[in-house]
């Protein structure tokens, strides 16, 4: 029998998640009993760093360098902070065979690819698939998870919500992360590392001494992982980075981020949070007359199918979604496998096409 598959935006509304409970109610007692194990507090003193730093180590990786987010962990887990798995209350084999996706902005082409594979590996499993539209913001996240009792499980993909809150739903529901980690829940995300590297390694081959970032959303996990990346990849590379603050992952964000960095245009390569920046940016300069990639080199990230079609074509950083949405539905419907309550690491890819090119050259 095949399940409907089911396509929601989220209603906006609000709702108070919080209640006020007396001592003696088990959720007062639940959290008296969390009281007694090791906080921020106990980690930020053992590590000798604020509490602030450790909070930023865990939710937002790119303000925290690599050397001390790997002591902070370290340190979390001699203390076991947040070390051991969240398991909902209630857990067993599916009921409803229906899962809940919930996706920061349902336009953007990168999640089209990951809710399209999603839905494959639903159908493999004879599941339904219920698409929550979070538009980049928390409180539409937030309510999209509220009363899910007829969903079996659900995929958070690039969540904006706190680690806290997460971990609190967590007890509920059972949860699979996606370009995201929150200890304690099984997650997939990009290994940026061999992408970058490859990159990095190709600009430096054809001649460019230095490269602009352009930022993404500064809420978003893979932002931060994304810049940590490529700092730690440019400094073991010896060139040159640059940070181009762009607070939004859209075509229009990647526009004006043109003109900010015409006004000191001292890079002769550019890589952009994701594909739909890159675009922008392109677009602009050709409106100007300004040829790509002569004058510069653009790269992007995700690999979406647009690439291919722009003028010039797009060079790109592609993140397997078919894997990751394999390896995420397979773990969100596995109550047996230990290996189910792990992270995974999906490698990325250089994907190089007629965006970048020898500085100054004809192309």
């Amino acid at each position: 029998m095949h399940i409907p598959y089911i396509l929601q935006s989220v209603t906006r509304g609000t709702y108070n998640i919080y209640c006020k409970e007396n001592s003696h109610t088990p959720v007062a007692q639940e959290m008296s009993r969390h009281r007694a194990y090791p906080g921020i507090v106990d980690v930020a003193r053992a590590a000798g760093v604020s509490p602030s730093t450790v909070s930023r180590a865990f939710s937002r990786p790119g303000h925290v360098s690599e050397a001390t987010a790997q002591q902070i962990f370290d340190t979390a887990n001699r203390l076991g902070y947040r070390s051991g798995t969240i398991t909902p209350l209630t857990v067993g084999k599916p009921k409803h065979r229906l899962i809940l996706l919930a996706v920061s902005d349902i336009s953007n082409p990168a999640f089209a690819q990951l809710i399209r594979n999603t839905q494959h590996e639903c159908m493999r499993q004879n599941s339904g698939l219920l698409i929550a539209d979070t538009e980049e913001t928390k409180m539409n996240e937030r309510d999209s998870l509220h009363d899910l009792n007829n969903v079996d499980g659900v995929l958070l993909a690039s969540s904006r919500l706190s680690d806290t809150m997460i971990r609190k739903f967590a007890r509920h529901h059972k949860v699979v992360m996606i370009n995201r980690m929150v200890r304690g829940l099984p997650s997939v995300i990009p290994d940026y590392r061999p992408g970058f590297e490859s990159a990095v390694a190709r600009l430096i081959a054809l001649g460019h001494t230095g490269v602009t970032y352009l930022t993404g959303p500064e809420a978003s996990y893979a932002e931060g992982m994304r810049w940590r990346t490529l700092s730690d990849v440019c400094k073991e590379k010896n060139m040159s980075l640059k940070r181009l603050p762009c607070k939004e992952p859209t075509f229009e964000a990647g526009r004006k981020a043109f003109s900010q960095f015409m006004q000191q245009p001292d890079s002769t390569s550019v890589i952009a949070y994701n594909d739909l920046q890159a675009m922008g940016f392109i677009a602009a300069a050709q409106q100007q007359q300004i040829d790509v990639p002569q004058r510069f080199s653009i790269i992007g990230i995700d690999d979406i199918a647009d690439c291919t079609l722009l003028s010039p074509t797009l060079s790109s950083i592609r993140i397997d979604r078919r894997k990751e949405s394999k390896a995420a539905v397979a773990m969100l419907f596995d109550n047996d496998n230990a290996d189910a309550h792990t992270s995974l690491k999906v490698p990325t890819q250089f994907i190089e096409r007629n965006s970048v090119s020898i500085p100054g050259s004809d192309h």
